[in-house]
């Protein structure tokens, strides 16, 4: 990449004077809760349509039931696949939670009423924000493999659109 090869090149000055680091730091800690944020939304997406499939999926029986003739049920019945569930939701909405919470001190530092509460929301900030990209940057991917998990055996074509429920419950 070269600049000004011919005549020079112009350069226009941006914000402040002398603030640029202040502001690439700004920007960079944007930039990592929405990481973040990215990571949670995956995350809470799988378990939507994982929960969605398991409570309309008849596989089995629950072990108690030893009639092989009776009619099987739905996989969200199953308590193994319950446990998936749990660990999806959890790991989905505390990733997403902690994003929520990074996007509302962002908010804070920027907006609120008074000078101490600015300055408490940025110290909070800059300590969670290490926090706020990378549990979720762990915990998304393992609650999508505990979705692969529930959802194993389904083709889904990459045409469909996914439906999901709006009730997270399990």
């Amino acid at each position: 990449m070269s600049f000004g090869d011919k005549d020079g090149a112009v350069g226009y000055l941006v914000g402040e004077e002398n603030k640029g680091l202040l502001y690439m730091f700004h920007m960079m800690n944007e930039a990592r809760v929405g990481v973040g944020t990215g990571a949670a939304v995956l995350a809470l997406d799988g378990y939507q349509y994982s929960l969605d499939y398991a409570k309309e999926r008849p596989q089995g029986r629950l072990p108690f039931n030893k009639d092989p003739l009776s009619a099987p049920v739905n996989i969200i019945e199953h308590a193994d696949i319950r446990r998936m569930l749990l660990a999806q939701k959890t790991y989905a909405e505390g990733a997403y939670a902690l994003c929520l919470l990074g996007s509302q001190l962002m908010d804070d530092e920027q907006t609120a009423p008074s000078a101490e509460e600015r300055k408490y929301a940025h110290t909070w900030l800059d300590f969670m924000t290490p926090m706020i990209k990378s549990w979720p940057r762990k915990y998304g991917p393992k609650a999508n493999y505990y979705a692969i998990q529930v959802l194993v055996g389904r083709v889904i074509p990459m045409s469909t659109p996914l439906k999901c429920s709006t009730a997270i419950t399990v």
